[in-house]
């Protein structure tokens, strides 16, 4: 599929007060490993801790970005977000290359359509953690783009879910993000 936009992104949008406010709020939840596919935990595949947020503070601070980009790039038919996904990569974790589509059960299933990333904090607090997308364009000469604007402090990146992507391997400090997802029909 070729697409003319492979993501959209906010410079730096939160603050930095209200991303702390997020951080010290993840922390405090028990953290548990993240897994891949069917709940499989595969440290050499994903390798990092989660915890999901259902709070309405953080809430109504995303969703409307997740709309905002998709009305200026894609024009996906979306029907919901899943609840939100806070995430610590502390040194040497890593999330190899993977999809966050997932397989429908039945026609009734909504599948996922558009990714989100918060960076909470910026990369002067930690190094690697580098985030990378494919370029799913093969007329392209850029085989993959690596979205450093997801180092500094609030900035936020929305792709399509069916793009390949990886966050390289911590080599100092911790970096924390908010991921999430948002639903809708199969692609027509």
């Amino acid at each position: 599929m070729l697409l003319d936009y492979h993501f959209y992104h906010f410079d730096s949008y939160f603050t930095k007060k209200f991303c702390n406010q997020v951080i010290n709020f993840g922390k405090k939840i028990n953290l548990q490993k993240g897994v891949v596919g069917n709940n499989d935990l595969n440290t050499s595949i994903r390798d990092s801790n989660v915890c999901f947020l259902n709070e309405n503070w953080i809430k109504k601070e995303i969703y409307f970005l997740i709309k905002e980009a998709n009305d200026a790039t894609w024009n996906y038919n979306l029907s919901f977000p899943e609840n939100i996904q806070f995430t610590e990569y502390a040194l040497n974790q890593h999330y190899d290359w993977h999809v966050d589509t997932d397989v429908k059960k039945n026609s009734m299933d909504k599948i996922r359509k558009l990714s989100m990333i918060v960076a909470l904090n910026s990369s002067e607090e930690y190094e690697g953690g580098d985030v990378l997308i494919k370029n799913m364009n093969i007329f392209s000469k850029e085989d993959i783009f690596k979205l450093d604007i997801l180092k500094k402090t609030g900035s936020v990146v929305v792709f399509p879910s069916f793009l390949f992507h990886k966050v390289m391997p911590i080599v100092s400090g911790v970096r924390y993000s908010l991921v999430n997802w948002i639903r809708g029909d199969n692609f027509k």
